[in-house]
């Protein structure tokens, strides 16, 4: 489940209400870093966030004992979700942000339920990639299991990054 900001495209009575719609991708194990991208854009193409938007809305409207009943029937969604993945995307690039106690690595995740279990979120602040995964407890307990799917993540990112700049010509390269 991939959360998708809707500000500026939806209004609501207060900046503090639900401002968020979602897409949800499947993922298979041996899919990288670009393949689930690449579904992600697709759902984002055929507008399932608004669909679920939508979705949402309506489900406002029905009253209590209906929404019991769509829980208790499995109706209230389709599959549940293992987890959800959200990218924050880049934060004062230009290192506008002095204060001292903003300084170092920002990190952030999704929450974790039992119907939720992985909570997956990256963002990048003056340009330094934070990654951060939570597993609930049900899940696992082992400190060991999420670090080593941050360091699977981290070597398919490499991977991603090394095979890019192989295929662009090099007056494309970045620069640190």
């Amino acid at each position: 489940m991939i959360p998708i900001n809707l500000r500026g495209k939806v209004s609501r009575e207060r900046d503090t209400a639900n401002f968020t719609s979602y897409v949800g991708v499947q993922i298979c194990s041996y899919e990288s870093a670009f393949d689930i991208h690449r579904k992600i854009y697709a759902a984002l193409g055929r507008g399932e966030h608004w669909a679920n938007w939508y979705a949402y809305e309506v489900g406002r409207l029905a009253s209590r004992p209906v929404k019991k009943q769509m829980l208790k029937r499995d109706l209230a969604m389709s599959q549940w979700n293992l987890g959800s993945f959200s990218n924050l995307g880049d934060w004062d690039p230009d290192k506008t942000i002095d204060q001292a106690e903003c300084e170092g690595p920002w990190l952030f995740a999704p929450p974790v339920l039992r119907c939720q279990m992985i909570g997956a979120g990256c963002v990048t602040f003056q340009n330094s990639l934070s990654l951060t995964i939570q597993a609930h407890p049900d899940l696992t307990c082992s400190p060991s299991v999420p670090a080593g799917w941050i360091q699977s993540w981290i070597k398919e990112i490499e991977l991603d990054v090394t095979s890019m700049l192989a295929d662009a010509p090099r007056s494309q390269w970045l620069t640190a």
